[in-house]
C-alpha cells in the first residue's frame, strides 16, 4: 500500500457550519435541531483552536465565507447575505421559551454526563459573546 492525503474538515470550518446551521433551523422553528447546534459551538467556543479562530478575524471571515458561499445553493436559504445582526436566534435565545425547553429536551436526550450539560444563563453568555465577535465582522463579510 502506497501514502495517500486523507482530507477532512478543520474543526473551525465545522464551527461556522454551525453558527449559520443553527440560524437556518431557528428560521423554520426546527428547534431540536437548533439546540444541538447551539449546544455543540457552547462547548467549541471553550477549545483552544475554535478561542484562536474567535481571535483571528480574517481565518473567522474565512471559515465563514466558505458556508455563505454554500448557502447561495440551498433553495429557501438568506444566508448567504444575511449580516449577523439580522440572525434570529441570536436576539431571541434568551427570550425564547420553546427554544429553552427544546435545549433542555436535546440535553436529556444526548448529554448523558450531568457535568457535560450547560446551564441556560452559561449557554446565553457563550452565545452572547460569540454574537458580539460576529457583529464586528459583519463589514468584512459583504
Amino acid at each position: 500500500m502506497e501514502p495517500f492525503d486523507l482530507k477532512t474538515i478543520k474543526i473551525e470550518r465545522i464551527f461556522a457550519d454551525k453558527i449559520l446551521a443553527a440560524e437556518f433551523y431557528y428560521q423554520r422553528r426546527l428547534l431540536f435541531d437548533v439546540s444541538k447546534h447551539i449546544y455543540d459551538i457552547t462547548i467549541m467556543l471553550e477549545e483552544d483552536r475554535i478561542k484562536r479562530l474567535m481571535s483571528e478575524e480574517e481565518t473567522l471571515i474565512k471559515m465563514l465565507s466558505y458556508k455563505r458561499m454554500e448557502e447561495k445553493e440551498r433553495i429557501g436559504s438568506d444566508l448567504a447575505n444575511k449580516p449577523f445582526s439580522d440572525f434570529t436566534f441570536f436576539n431571541r435565545l434568551s427570550s425564547d421559551k420553546a427554544l429553552n425547553t427544546a435545549f433542555m429536551k436535546m440535553q436529556g436526550i444526548y448529554v448523558f454526563d450531568e457535568r457535560d450539560k450547560v446551564e441556560h444563563e452559561k449557554l446565553i453568555e457563550k452565545i452572547g459573546i460569540l454574537h458580539e465577535v460576529l457583529l464586528n465582522l459583519d463589514e468584512g463579510l459583504r
